[in-house]
């Protein structure tokens, strides 16, 4: 393979290579130094200038880490070349990517990035807080914290949570806020009470002490069993009885009223989570698309009539393959919901344009994916796929807003993550994953020994249900690296770890939140690649994105959200390419970039 020159126009876009004659460690101190070759100032000065670059490399040697490359724009002419179709690389030269920039058209106006607050978030993040309270408030910081200050630490800045009511699958046992545990009904709600989660309560408390414009998306997995006709308390899978459903809404205006005096916003609700599933291993309800337009309606009506008119209520909350039911609902009401939230685990994020196409203009969400820990999938198979589908496509197809599923989880040494019921996902991924080192008392593991399988040895993956298959060929388990020799002290922490989902959602995050001096969010902006036309093979994906109002003087901040996947398809073959971005007709040219992923901004006038 050639190894090619790593240049940027004024410094190092380094890159880690792999070589076809020879395997190379991927911590390997050879892999850490790349050479700083300065290219020489071109006689003319630069229209713009990058000035702020955040990249994660393949192999996290680098990871979410921040430079100011200091790379013009200058305009075109002989030296400064705009590119038509990609240029193959040569013996001599490399793979060359055309960018073009069309800042003319406007999209949708973006809104955050976050992940869910489950009961196995709380739980983790209580035992942390009780055992190293400092390392609690750093990873809220981390995460959440919206600050230069932090974001100068490679925190993330979410703004944004998903917050189960009730028991979901991540957790210790199924409950609602209205058990009756002997069969009976409660139509009046007397047994009503949200403090069965009391720890998901107090974690949010915390992250609003750091992230006050923080905003909430609920669901119930499930109602009382007792509303689904049963006697026995279970919860999982069924249906809502019709006879219920007026209950049912009133429950669901409850929990928004409850949870509102705790001083926790309400900003979006779903009926229910993945309503076209019913589980049989954890809570999960089946509503079909007649009786969410009933019940929309319904609790539209109670929303607005408890003060909540600013709640906006989501539709669906399920795959993107299931992508004609939300628009049969809409078709049924479009006057009580607001939008569509989807889920990554059926489907392609294209599909969410048949939705935009039948009912433009209203709100798109992604509020629920995982990835898994084990399979090689961590860190680059996983990185590689979130910033294609989420970040890029499913921005592409209107989603405001970008969240992962669970926030937080605890990892033992064979990736196997907790806590959660028994016979869901074992291995599921979440931007940071809490070590077993948290605590000498192993509280976590004691709590959730029902849920983990007899022995280490015969530890297996388990399937997600209604989320991601597991491929029987890819049984072979990967232990975690040792944390006494991190592959990069930025990721690792003596208690825990920060992920490929961390680095997905914290490129996206340095595209579109607020910056400089104003509180504008970023708006999704036209671009396109010399790649478009290969589809699914295309070695280089890029989103765009622009902010207002960014200084003194009224001008925008440009983002580049950059995939670059040149791995010939997860070979082991990773190479560099050269990128020229066409704005405005100025050209800037990225040399030696490697494969990874990357967040680039620059200053100009909103409009030329």
């Amino acid at each position: 393979m050639r190894v090619s020159c790593l240049l940027l126009s004024a410094g190092l876009f380094g890159s880690a290579l792999a070589s076809a004659e020879r395997a190379i460690d991927e911590r390997s101190p050879e892999l850490q130094r790349r050479q700083t070759t300065a290219t020489p100032a071109p006689a003319v000065a630069a229209n713009y200038t990058i000035d702020s670059l955040w990249t994660t490399l393949w192999n996290q040697t680098q990871f979410f880490a921040f430079s100011n490359p200091s790379i013009g724009f200058y305009p075109i002419d002989a030296n400064h070349s705009a590119l038509s179709s990609t240029a193959n690389s040569t013996k001599n030269t490399p793979l060359q990517v055309g960018v073009q920039v069309l800042d003319h058209r406007e999209f949708q106006l973006m809104s955050g990035t976050g992940g869910g607050i489950t009961d196995a978030a709380s739980i983790v993040m209580a035992d942390v807080k009780a055992n190293a309270s400092d390392t609690y408030w750093e990873m809220i910081n981390l995460a959440f914290n919206p600050s230069a200050e932090w974001k100068a630490k490679g925190g993330a800045g979410f703004n944004s949570v998903r917050v189960p009511l009730g028991a979901c699958d991540f957790g210790f046992q199924p409950y609602t806020y209205d058990d009756t545990f002997d069969g009976s009904t409660d139509l009046n709600l007397t047994l009503f009470n949200v403090d069965r989660a009391p720890k998901i309560w107090q974690l949010l408390q915390d992250i609003i002490s750091v992230q006050p414009e923080l905003k909430t998306y609920y669901a119930a997995w499930s109602p009382p069993a007792w509303m689904k006709g049963r006697k026995d308390g279970n919860t999982f899978g069924g249906e809502i009885q019709p006879q219920f459903e007026d209950v049912y809404t009133t429950y669901l205006v409850r929990s928004m009223q409850d949870i509102s005096k705790k001083g926790i916003p309400i900003t979006r609700l779903s009926l229910g989570n993945e309503p076209f599933y019913e589980p049989n291993n954890y809570p999960g309800t089946g509503i079909s698309n007649e009786q969410q337009a009933r019940m929309g309606a319904a609790l539209r009506s109670k929303l607005d009539a408890a003060g909540l008119q600013d709640t906006r209520i989501l539709v669906l909350d399920h795959n993107w393959d299931l992508y004609k039911n939300p628009i049969e609902v809409f078709d049924l009401d479009n006057e009580s919901f607001d939008g569509v939230a989807w889920h990554c685990y059926g489907g392609e994020p294209g599909n969410q344009e048949f939705f935009n196409d039948a009912y433009p203009g209203r709100e798109v969400v992604m509020d629920e994916c995982t990835r898994v820990t084990q399979f090689g999938a961590e860190p680059w198979e996983n990185l590689r796929q979130n910033v294609k589908d989420l970040a890029i496509l499913s921005t592409q197809y209107g989603s405001s807003a970008i969240l992962v599923w669970n926030a937080i989880l605890k990892s033992d040494s064979d990736g196997f993550t907790t806590p959660h019921l028994d016979r869901v996902c074992t291995n599921c991924l979440a931007p940071f994953l809490v070590y077993d080192n948290v605590t000498e008392t192993q509280t976590l593991d004691s709590q959730n020994e029902e849920s983990k399988p007899p022995s280490k040895k015969h530890k297996r993956a388990v399937p997600l249900g209604s989320r991601m298959p597991v491929d029987e060929a890819k049984q072979e388990l990967l232990p975690r690296q040792d944390t006494t020799t991190p592959a990069s002290t930025e990721i690792y922490a003596p208690y825990y770890k920060r992920t490929s989902d961390f680095a997905t959602l914290g490129h996206l995050g340095a595209a579109i939140q607020p910056s400089g001096s104003s509180e504008d969010w970023g708006r999704r902006i036209g671009v396109n690649t010399t790649e478009d036309s290969l589809l699914g093979n295309a070695r280089l994906l890029v989103q765009a994105f622009r902010r207002d109002n960014h200084d003194a003087a009224g001008n925008s901040l440009f983002s580049l959200v950059i995939l670059q996947r040149n791995d010939h398809f997860l070979t082991g073959n990773y190479e560099d390419m050269e990128v020229h971005i066409n704005f405005r007709n100025t050209v800037a040219v990225l040399k030696g970039l490697g494969v990874g992923a990357y967040t680039l901004s620059w200053v100009a006038p909103k409009h030329n």
